[in-house]
């Protein structure tokens, strides 16, 4: 995997994109690429090492970039690692800006086939939320790539969940209960049934006043109550089916 050589000037002298979460700053390498620049205050509290090794691990596997942001080269400050470069998305907006009923249907059908491909390449997301899913010309993509586990390589902030995870209900049973693999689809679940019902409440009653069909709502229903998970089992024919029903509507 290319590195790319920075002073601590040099990269601050860049611009920033935007302010990248708590980790680091995301900032503009080219036209092209970003730059997730990790604070330097951190090394020792994360675990660099882990990040690195995870990073070059998922450049070598050439996911596809409309499945996940792929990371591009290694960013080295002063000689010490301390981020990635990334694809730009320009137009890009996280997927809780979408309130649209059918649009939504069809963006999360498109993740949980993504996330099986995932799956199928030994990687986890972990932290599946909203602000980690970004959407372009109508294509869903997962981001924060360093936080992902991969292979040997463990996600980072396994205890951390947002509160769409928190919603779920007996989620520290279903955790322990389940691989990490129904726990991520678990979580991408959750992020589906709050994006297409923003209204308050529980995320039973979320999914219960939804503008989804009765087999869909009973599926998912049995899913949620369900210490044991099995997503897999027919998420896919729930989601064709509720593609068809829509777009007769």
């Amino acid at each position: 995997m290319d590195e790319l050589n920075y002073t601590r000037e040099d990269l601050n002298k860049l611009k920033i994109f935007n302010k990248g979460g708590f980790e680091g700053r995301i900032l503009i390498y080219n036209d092209h690429l970003l730059i997730k620049a990790f604070e330097p205050y951190l090394r020792g509290i994360i675990d660099f090492d882990n990040k690195k090794l995870k990073l070059i691990r998922l450049n070598q596997k050439q996911i596809n970039g409309k499945i996940l942001i792929h990371p591009h080269q290694l960013v080295n400050v002063d000689g010490q690692f301390e981020g990635y470069t990334m694809t730009k998305i320009d137009g890009g907006i996280t997927i809780d800006n979408f309130t649209d009923f059918r649009v939504l249907v069809n963006l999360y059908q498109k993740l949980f086939q993504k996330i099986e491909i995932l799956h199928q390449n030994n990687i986890i997301i972990g932290d599946v939320k909203h602000a980690n899913i970004v959407v372009e010309d109508n294509n869903p993509v997962f981001i924060d790539v360093d936080s992902m586990a991969v292979d040997e390589f463990p996600m980072e902030h396994r205890d951390f969940c947002s509160n769409t995870t928190k919603s779920i209900p007996n989620i520290s049973d279903k955790i322990k209960r389940n691989d990490e693999t129904e726990i991520d689809k678990l979580k991408l679940l959750a992020c589906f049934i709050t994006s297409i019902n923003k209204n308050k409440g529980n995320i039973m009653d979320k999914l219960m006043t939804s503008d989804l069909s009765d087999p869909f709502k009973k599926e998912i229903a049995s899913v949620l109550k369900q210490d044991k998970s099995n997503i897999s089992h027919n998420i896919h024919d729930l989601f064709d089916e509720e593609t068809k029903k829509t777009s007769r509507r």
